[in-house]
């Protein structure tokens, strides 16, 4: 009986060792620390920040020192008024690092040792500092991680695990690279061309016209009856510097602006021009009595028409020739009969 319950605790005790040395691999083999180097856009001659991230140093990934190793292109500054570290996290505040901005002309290092060397937990994205440099300029700018073995190997170490190296230790490193790049060309607003500003007697179906911007692709052009263009009544993307605009409504008056585009930067929009429409051409005029061709009237006649929309008067002519070139009456009305 002794020796069936000393098997069985054994079964137990191996049991019980397998399933913890299992947890215990699985975890090591999916804990992973990620460094991020941020992409950030520049113009030349701009202080640019680029953050240093870093996620996954948290639990039993806590980290107690870093040594960091930055590889960088040419084009930038890292000397003058706001280059340097800078924005250092609460958790590893500045006076714990070691910083060397100039390691190298194209190498960065900057040395994390925890003044209470206990582990610290980093909330996943946090940005452990800044580099700040001055972008020159014209191209990319690439940041990269040191991570050869030849003095200048990125690692980050915690109190549980010795040396945290990319695919080495029971934690893996992941570097994300990053960098400057150059910013999109500043594209100018457009010129409105035609119709002048303020035009009248603007046709219902206008061409609208811009001058053409430096480096644009396309445009998009808005009309409205609004000039704060709360809406619109067109809302068109235009590939060239003309717009035909169709079924406008008669006198009425209408706002436009153009901006250019390149497929990722746009304009301002130019400024605001106006125009109004024309009037609604008037119909002829049908008459009404007498009769056309009547015979045995008055000497006094009353002459009826019908009206014409939008009308705000006639003009009658009487004459005793069908080219009119001399008249008998001629005068203006506002009635629908002339007696």
């Amino acid at each position: 009986m002794y020796n069936n319950n000393k098997n069985i605790m054994k079964k137990i005790i191996y049991l019980a060792a397998f399933i913890f040395l299992s947890f215990n691999l699985l975890a090591q083999s999916t804990s992973v620390i990620t460094l991020e180097l941020g992409t950030v856009t520049a113009t030349p001659g701009q202080l640019v920040s680029v953050p240093v991230k870093i996620y996954g140093a948290n639990g039993p990934n806590a980290i107690v020192l870093a040594e960091l190793y930055i590889s960088h292109g040419t084009g930038i500054t890292k000397t003058g008024t706001g280059t340097g570290f800078a924005d250092y996290h609460a958790l590893c505040p500045a006076a714990d690092w070691v910083g060397n901005m100039s390691y190298s002309p194209t190498m960065i290092m900057n040395g994390w040792i925890a003044g209470d060397l206990f582990n610290k937990s980093f909330p996943d994205g946090s940005v452990m500092f800044n580099i700040n440099v001055v972008y020159n300029g014209p191209g990319t700018v690439p940041f990269t991680w040191g991570l050869s073995n030849a003095g200048y190997a990125s690692f980050v170490e915690n109190e549980t695990v010795t040396l945290l190296v990319e695919n080495g230790g029971n934690v893996t490193l992941n570097f994300v690279n990053g960098g400057i790049v150059p910013a999109g060309p500043t594209l100018s607003a457009p010129t409105l061309s035609l119709p002048a500003n303020n035009a009248t007697n603007v046709a219902i179906n206008p061409t609208l016209e811009w001058n053409a911007v430096s480096g644009a692709t396309g445009y998009v052009l808005q009309v409205s009856t609004d000039n704060t263009f709360a809406t619109t009544v067109v809302n068109q993307s235009v590939t060239g510097t003309t717009y035909n605009v169709s079924g406008l409504n008669y006198n009425t008056t209408y706002y436009w602006r153009v901006k250019a585009t390149d497929g990722t930067n746009e304009s301002d929009w130019s400024v605001v021009w106006s125009f109004t429409t024309m009037m609604q051409p008037l119909t002829a005029v049908s008459l009404y009595m007498p009769l056309d061709g009547a015979t045995n009237v008055s000497l006094t006649p009353t002459l009826e028409w019908q009206s014409v929309a939008t009308a705000t008067g006639y003009e009658v002519q009487v004459s005793t020739s069908n080219t009119f070139t001399t008249t008998v009456y001629s005068g203006t009305t506002k009635n629908l009969t002339q007696a």
